[in-house]
């Protein structure tokens, strides 16, 4: 039995390893061929964030699967305007800096309070 930190690490470290494996693999059959530096570098980062995104999207799926077979529901996500929800986070730290930490969450919770019941 491993701890559980070392587990993580495990985890963390194949979820990066395959990435990086791939990249490694695509790189050295697009400089093989002759292709230009520019459309390599642009490939590779294409490659790299569909990667990722594909890997957020499988494990949100995994977790709605795994919510309904448990006879439950996900938890509402807060839904940003800008990238990253770059927004709410600062929200977040103007309400912590300005006023009452976490006002903001209970005033959207009130605003919508009929979708979580």
């Amino acid at each position: 039995m491993f701890s559980p930190g070392l587990q993580v690490l495990g985890r963390l470290g194949l979820s990066l390893s395959v990435p990086l494996l791939a990249l490694t693999l695509a790189r050295r059959e697009l400089l093989s061929r002759d292709v230009p530096v520019w459309i390599t570098n642009l490939s590779l980062v294409i490659l790299l964030c569909s990667f990722f995104a594909a890997q957020i999207q499988y494990a949100e799926y995994k977790m709605r699967r795994r919510a309904y077979a448990l006879g439950a529901r996900v938890a509402p996500r807060v839904r940003g305007k800008l990238p990253g929800n770059v927004d709410v986070l600062k929200t977040a730290v103007d309400s912590w800096r300005f006023g009452y930490p976490g006002w903001q969450w209970f005033n959207a919770t009130l605003m919508r309070w009929h979708s979580y019941f």
